[in-house]
């Protein structure tokens, strides 16, 4: 083994433990506050675990090329680290977020639906109004973002 392959496996893992340590303050900050988070906060969340399951992969898909040079502790520390922000993520926030989500729209759209009187409107409620769809939009794009995370977890 190189001494670049060495050092790059070495970066892989100190990426790992550092991102998952991370990614656990995020989880937890992100329970007390699901009603709150914005949606780039949730996006971020989901682009976060995407990334730490990448290099996790990464580093078990290297180790079938060097398969004595990671020791086992540490791909069991791995595999564990991954299956805890799993569960926490995947199968508590996850679902959360979702709820949060559709809870979010359907406000919207509960919104948007008693102040369309085209008649009686000044320029600064068709500003405001504008500015709510927009914000709907935002919100079932997210949705939708989060809902293909969903399939990939089904697959």
């Amino acid at each position: 083994m190189s001494a670049k392959d060495f050092s790059s496996k070495n970066n892989s893992i100190d990426k790992f433990i550092s991102e998952s340590k991370k990614m656990e303050e995020d989880i937890s900050n992100a329970f007390m506050n699901v009603e709150e988070l914005y949606l780039e906060d949730i996006v971020g969340l989901y682009f976060n675990m995407i990334n730490i399951s990448s290099i996790a992969k990464a580093i078990k898909k290297n180790n079938g090329k060097i398969e004595k040079e990671i020791p086992e502790e540490t791909l069991i520390k791995i595999q564990k680290t991954q299956n805890r922000l799993n569960e926490k993520f995947n199968e508590t926030l996850h679902p959360l977020l979702i709820s949060n989500l559709e809870k979010r729209i359907g406000e919207f759209k509960s919104n948007l639906k008693t102040n369309t009187n085209p008649k009686s409107k000044i320029k600064n409620e068709i500003e405001d109004q504008a500015k709510k769809f927009e914000e709907l939009r935002k919100l079932m794009s997210t949705k939708e973002f989060v809902n293909q995370y969903a399939k990939v977890l089904g697959n």
